[in-house]
């Protein structure tokens, strides 16, 4: 007698794969929240069908595809493998995932459909822009190294406040090439660098104590720090433009802040994520976006299932 099931099976464009240990279409779709069923055929993406192929959950093409390395190649370019990786990862974690141009959509098995996860699958090696940090808010990257590793990183706009007043007054100094030059209690107690009884400014300071306003993007950040409410200190030791405080410098600092001016890849802002985590501190980018200086906080993410 005709087993019932024989006839089921998974398609990819003109690949047919029969399906494994008897099971239906339906048992697969609903099984792996994935494809779009229709009677006993399961129609499916090339990252949903490496994945079954690889779960042993659907037999190779008849001989004609003798094995998962020519499927593979069949099916993706270099770009994909990311994504591929990605899918794999997040699918044996459970819940429903879609995919749509770059990006990977989650939905956990209990969460409804305006509560999906929107996450752009990247190499490490991938350049990115200040711009598209803005326009990736609300966005987890999935980075993936040449060894196969992912992390995870969830990038939101930052809205930074912090406690503090800065008077606005003219402050006597004297120049000193970029750098300035005051006695030790001419400027508020924060601001410079004493030596003895004197304070050298900064190529930040200065222009802010003199003009209140700055040319270059870097100092036009730290003015923006200081106008909301932050005292503002180097971030060299941590290798970023500046530390920022929402209080009083007796306490650690919350942010560092790296001030972007060009394209970079990936792996630095990574780098720069790593180590304020390492310190307890919350790392934001921030540069110049549409005439408005702007920033934005990344962050690791170790279960995005957490968010």
């Amino acid at each position: 007698m005709k087993n019932e099931t024989e006839e089921h099976a998974v398609i990819y464009e003109d690949m047919i794969f029969p399906i494994t240990e008897e099971k239906s279409a339906s048992y697969i779709h609903n099984r792996y929240s994935m494809g779009k069923l229709d009677g006993r055929i399961l129609s499916v993406n090339k990252f949903e069908l490496m994945y079954l192929v690889m779960k042993n959950r659907v037999s190779m093409q008849n001989g004609t595809i003798p094995d998962q390395k020519a499927l593979f190649l069949k099916l993706m370019a270099q770009d994909d493998i990311p994504m591929m990786k990605v899918y794999h990862d997040l699918k044996n974690g459970g819940g429903r995932l879609n995919i749509s141009g770059n990006m990977l959509y989650l939905t956990g098995k209990k969460e409804k459909s305006s509560q999906r996860k929107r996450i752009m699958p990247i190499r490490e090696k991938h350049r990115i822009s200040f711009k598209d940090l803005m326009e990736m808010d609300h966005t987890i990257v999935a980075s993936v190294d040449d060894d196969g590793d992912i992390t995870y990183y969830q990038i939101e706009m930052a809205h930074m406040r912090g406690d503090n007043t800065f008077q606005w007054i003219k402050y006597e100094f004297s120049g000193l090439g970029n750098r300035g030059v005051t006695g030790i209690s001419d400027v508020p107690s924060w601001i410079g660098d004493v030596i003895g009884d004197i304070r050298i400014l900064s190529e930040q300071e200065k222009p802010i104590l003199e003009s209140g306003n700055g040319d270059d993007i870097s100092t036009k950040v730290f003015l923006y720090l200081i106008r909301n409410g932050f005292i503002v200190k180097t971030g060299f030791k941590y290798g970023c433009n500046f530390r920022a405080y929402e209080g009083s410098v007796d306490d650690h600092a919350q942010y560092l802040v790296h001030v972007m001016t060009e394209d970079v890849e990936w792996y630095e802002v990574s780098r720069a994520v790593r180590v304020a985590a390492s310190v307890r501190k919350r790392m934001v980018f921030a540069s110049v976006y549409e005439k408005n200086v702007e920033t934005v906080e990344i962050k690791r993410v170790k279960n995005i299932r957490n968010i």
